[in-house]
């Protein structure tokens, strides 16, 4: 089931207190068009405005970092599907396009009652889209990016206040139609993460999407 909201705090909490009241299980989502307090995996706060997909998901209970690497991949893959972009995967589930983060990953393990040991964990995936640099706020990472810096790249015409108003919703719709094939896109591939089999087969193509070898250098450069 996929819960969406229009609006919410933060994904992760809501698919979080959905499982603690048994609302929702293994598989489940939460998916929102804006989050204002969304969280990276340090429990930074994360600038997620609309232009983006927010994602949170319950996958089996297993090890973390194993988890995150297969995610990653799986995120990987979505985008390709839907955009033809090729992100590279950094550590800590940080996904990479041009030198620029484009998406995150975090997962975290949800508390019960009691000390009863839960049998998920929440896989959480931030994916910006578009994001103009007008609308980043100064604190913002500055390796912060998205998948189309220019928003124009997807027909997103309404850049300006002589764009006339056909042309800002035609660009609107593309965009939400964008948002909603990569969120279905993203979902599917990552229920693969329920089966052992497919996790490990995921961790075979880790290595050849991941760019860490040259991390330092573009961290450096933008210190």
């Amino acid at each position: 089931m996929i819960f969406e909201y229009n609006i919410t705090e933060s994904t992760s909490e809501d698919i979080k207190l959905l499982y603690e009241q048994g609302d929702a299980r293994l598989l489940d989502a939460v998916y929102a068009l804006e989050q204002t307090n969304g969280l990276g995996a340090q429990g930074e706060q994360l600038y997620c405005p609309r232009g983006g997909v927010y994602l949170s998901m319950l996958l089996p209970a297993g090890d973390e970092q194993t988890l995150l690497k297969a995610a990653s991949v799986c995120a990987c893959r979505a985008v390709r599907r839907v955009t033809g972009k090729e992100l590279h995967i950094r550590s800590g589930g940080r996904l990479f396009l041009d030198g620029k983060r484009a998406g995150l990953l975090t997962l975290q393990t949800p508390d019960l009652a009691a000390g009863e040991p839960a049998d998920a964990v929440i896989l959480s995936a931030v994916l910006y889209i578009v994001l103009p640099e007008s609308l980043i706020p100064e604190d913002m990472d500055p390796q912060a990016g998205a998948l189309y810096p220019d928003p124009a790249e997807i027909g997103w015409l309404g850049r300006g206040a002589g764009q006339i108003l056909a042309e800002q919703d035609l660009g609107q719709l593309l965009l939400a139609g964008l948002r909603s094939q990569l969120m279905y896109a993203l979902l599917e591939e990552c229920r693969a993460l329920a089966e052992e089999a497919s996790v490990q087969q995921l961790l075979s193509a880790y290595d050849d999407m991941t760019a860490d070898g040259a991390a330092d250098a573009d961290e450096e450069a933008l210190q």
